[in-house]
């Protein structure tokens, strides 16, 4: 076995054997959309702005501290 055949190989074997354990430890989308009181804010004044988040189906976020 040549040395490129040997690098192939261990290269296909990384692939097949990481492949599903990199698909299980990717994390949840999360999508981040900010929702504000306003469309304009003004130089010295204050404004709120509030996040609207979305997590994939099956997923939750929970506080330590409710």
């Amino acid at each position: 076995m040549t040395a490129t055949t040997r690098f192939r190989t261990r290269i296909a074997w990384t692939l097949i054997l990481a492949g599903p354990a990199a698909a299980l430890a990717q994390p949840p989308r999360v999508a981040i959309r900010p929702v504000g009181e306003t469309d304009a804010v003004h130089a010295d004044t204050t404004a709120r702005v509030g996040l609207e988040i979305a997590l994939d189906p099956g997923y939750h976020v929970n506080s330590n501290t409710p």
